[in-house]
């Protein structure tokens, strides 16, 4: 009897082994037949293989321009094309500061000649020390500080979107103290008149307030909306933001072309960080797309126009209602 059960078990558990050897392979995650981006496991086979590469590439593209559209899933595509968008990024604020500070130095020893001849040589002096400022020494303090202060910022982390408009508003006024301080300081620079100016007027307040600072809120606020629906690497929207502030002053300051490269390393500051503090909250907000070229493009021309649509209201009220003055020196 008890050879008869142990017969039976071993049968039974034959049974078992074979019905498991048989069984069909479980389906992997991404498989193709389960609607996935194409990537991970690759079949067996040149056939497949090859298939499979010609996709890739077909994803590839389209991610470039409108953006991965499966609800936020990294794949293999994804980390090429943020690997290759930062390096772009790098190239393209490196030859901004390759050309920017060729251009500054290379006419620093005819200012220095010049100094005290004529008032416009003392416009140079405030850009030169502007720069030197908020560029050279803000830039290098927020590498090097970068961890403690935002840390610091982390700690209104509970509404990304407002801390990140308040934190880069907040630099924009650091930047404009500065423009405003260089600009009282002309007689210091060789300007005996006092006429000669960068900024529109003399009045941190009024400045800040009338003229440029409340121009730059709405930009930030549009930008705090994108950010939360798209992922953008810091390094991108370094770039994209200042590309959109070169572009205002050479069009509404009228600022020499070949000062672009400046004017975006400028302003490109007044994000970066806050946008490192913050970036992690907005992804843990809600699903976030990675943009692609076409959604980049977009977003300049959305951020742009916005910025347009408030000058022009906010001239109307300031300029048009009660007279303020566009700037407070003689043309």
């Amino acid at each position: 009897m008890a050879n008869r059960t142990l017969g039976r078990k071993n049968l039974f558990q034959r049974n078992i082994s074979v019905s498991s050897t048989n069984a069909p392979p479980a389906p992997q995650e991404d498989s193709p037949s389960h609607g996935r981006p194409l990537s991970g496991h690759i079949p067996s086979g040149d056939t497949c293989l090859t298939r499979r590469r010609r996709a890739d590439g077909g994803l590839s593209i389209y991610y470039v321009f409108v953006g991965h559209p499966a609800q936020g899933r990294i794949t293999g595509n994804d980390e090429y094309s943020r690997v290759f968008g930062e390096r772009l990024d790098r190239g393209i604020i490196l030859a901004c500061t390759v050309f920017s500070s060729v251009v500054i130095l290379g006419l620093l020893p005819l200012a220095i000649r010049r100094y005290g001849t004529t008032p416009d040589n003392a416009r140079y002096f405030m850009g030169f020390f502007h720069i030197l400022l908020w560029v050279v020494v803000g830039g290098l303090a927020m590498r090097k500080w970068r961890q403690p202060l935002i840390a610091l910022m982390r700690r209104y982390e509970g509404r990304p979107k407002s801390a990140f408009i308040a934190f880069s508003v907040l630099l924009a006024c650091i930047e404009e103290a500065l423009a405003c301080l260089m600009t009282n300081l002309g007689r210091l620079f060789g300007d005996p008149t006092g006429q000669v100016y960068i900024t529109a007027s003399a009045n941190y307040l009024d400045l800040a307030f009338l003229h440029s600072v409340i121009v730059i809120v709405p930009q930030v606020a549009i930008w705090s909306w994108i950010l939360e629906r798209y992922r953008f690497t810091s390094s991108r929207l370094f770039v994209l933001f200042g590309v959109q502030g070169g572009l205002a002053e050479i069009a509404f300051a009228g600022m020499q072309p070949a000062l672009f490269p400046t004017w975006l390393l400028v302003y490109a500051l007044m994000t970066w960080l806050p946008y490192q503090a913050f970036e992690p909250a907005l992804e843990r907000a809600r699903i976030r797309k990675n943009p692609g070229f076409l959604i980049q493009i977009l977003s300049l021309v959305l951020v742009q126009a916005g910025c347009i649509l408030f000058s022009l209201a906010f001239l109307a009220i300031s300029y048009g209602l009660f007279g303020h003055p566009l700037s407070h020196f003689p043309k």
